[in-house]
C-alpha cells in the first residue's frame, strides 16, 4: 500500500467539514420554511381582512342607497339611536339585514343596520312657499348606517357613515 504524504494527517477532517456544512444547510432550510409559513399566514389574513372590508363597504352602500331611495326611511326598520356606544358589535343578528349586499366567499353575508338619530326642524321664521300648499318646513333627520363584513377566516370589519335626509313637511 502506498501512503501519500499528508493523507495520514487528515484523520477524517473532510467528513467533519461535510457534516458541519450539512447541518448549516439544514438550518437555513428550516428557517426558510418557517419564514415562508409565516408569510403565507400573513397573506391569508390580509386577504381575509380585505374580503371582509369589501363586504362591509357593500353593505354600507346598500344601506345608504336604501335611505336615499326611501320616501319614509323609518319604514326601513331604522332603530332609534341607542345610548350605548358600539352596541352593534355585540348586537344579535336580528338587528342586521343583508338586503342586496354581497357576501364574502365562505364568510357570512354582509349586513347593515340603520339607526335613526336626532330630528332637526327647519327654521319656521324662514318659510319656503310652494304654490298654494302653504309654507313648507324642512325637517332634517340624521341616520347612522353601520355595515358589517365577515371574512371566511373570521375577520370582522365595521364601517359607519352618517346620512342626513331632508324632508319637506307641510305646515298646518
Amino acid at each position: 500500500m502506498i501512503v501519500r504524504p499528508g493523507f495520514a494527517a487528515q484523520q477524517g477532517a473532510v467528513l467533519i467539514i461535510a457534516l458541519v456544512l450539512l447541518a448549516v444547510l439544514s438550518l437555513v432550510g428550516t428557517v426558510t420554511l418557517a419564514v415562508t409559513t409565516v408569510d403565507t399566514k400573513v397573506m391569508a389574513n390580509t386577504a381575509d381582512r380585505q374580503a371582509a372590508m369589501v363586504a362591509a363597504e357593500s353593505a354600507l352602500a346598500v344601506g345608504e342607497a336604501a335611505l336615499l331611495a326611501a320616501s319614509k326611511p323609518d319604514a326601513l326598520g331604522a332603530f332609534e339611536a341607542t345610548p350605548a356606544a358600539h352596541w352593534w358589535r355585540t348586537a344579535a343578528d336580528s338587528y342586521w339585514t343583508s338586503k342586496g349586499a354581497v357576501s364574502t366567499t365562505g364568510g357570512q353575508p354582509a349586513q347593515f343596520v340603520i339607526e335613526k338619530g336626532q330630528v332637526l326642524s327647519g327654521d319656521p321664521n324662514v318659510p319656503v312657499s310652494d304654490l298654494g300648499l302653504g309654507y313648507i318646513k324642512p325637517q332634517y333627520t340624521a341616520y347612522r348606517t353601520t355595515g358589517r363584513g365577515v371574512g371566511a377566516g373570521g375577520s370582522k370589519v365595521y364601517l359607519q357613515s352618517v346620512f342626513i335626509k331632508k324632508q319637506q313637511n307641510n305646515a298646518p
